[in-house]
């Protein structure tokens, strides 16, 4: 964030024969152990907002994730009226508002619940990966079919737009990163290759990135308000 705030996961020392991931809140040269609930050995930081509020997801059992928020010490579970139902935070902005997943599908966490976002056509499919403080979201949408393609997706005014060209209709790309501005950077497969090209979506306009000298793909995870890609 702008207070140079990072999240992320560490691995603490084998104790018992486990390994447990968790959570932390890097802050001014030190590192903050954000721990887990109910003795769960497994949590990951996946986002934070300008006030230092994490989000992620906590590894309950095998198969079963639960999304979780970190504010002020405490850390409280997300979604808990569906408690067998796997999920994960995958981003805030600075007015708290907390997008993810729950069984696959993307959402908004409010309250205790969490509300399911529109997608593209009937596919419910719509993955967010960023929010901004507009509301706008980068992620990824499901096309319709059988063999339905991933689509990198912008989300703004309550739907989900298609930012793959439309002269490539079957082709694969995903939106990872949004900035102020609602610019969406992620990745789009070449159709002449099969490998995949760093990319920055202005509008629905397409800017490919390139790749490093010798290397065969190349992928976008983050992006500032200065159009700067990582």
């Amino acid at each position: 964030n702008d207070s140079n705030q990072v999240t992320g996961v560490s691995n603490l020392p084998t104790v018992n024969g486990i390994s447990p991931n968790h959570p932390f809140l890097y802050t001014n040269g030190t590192l903050l152990d954000l721990g887990t609930i109910d003795g769960t050995n497994f949590a990951n930081g996946r986002a934070l907002n300008s006030q230092g509020q994490v989000v992620g997801d906590l590894d309950i059992e095998d198969n079963l994730s639960r999304p979780f928020l970190w504010s002020n010490g405490l850390m409280q579970e997300l979604d808990s009226t569906e408690p067998e139902v796997s999920g994960g935070a995958t981003a805030i902005n600075d007015s708290g508002v907390i997008v993810g997943l729950s069984s696959g599908h993307g959402v908004t966490f409010v309250g205790n619940g969490a509300v399911p976002l529109q997608s593209l056509g009937t596919v419910p499919a719509f993955v967010p990966f960023a929010l901004n403080n507009a509301g706008q979201m980068a992620g990824d949408c499901s096309t319709e079919g059988a063999s339905g393609y991933i689509h990198a997706c912008r989300f703004a005014n309550g739907a989900p737009i298609d930012l793959q060209p439309a002269t490539e209709p079957l082709g694969v790309s995903q939106g990872m990163a949004i900035n102020a501005a609602g610019q969406v950077c992620g990745s789009i497969r070449a159709k002449r290759n099969g490998h995949d090209e760093a990319a920055v979506w202005t509008g629905t306009t397409l800017k490919r990135l390139g790749r490093l000298s010798g290397t065969l793909d190349s992928h976008c995870y983050a992006m500032n308000n200065f159009q700067q890609e990582v």
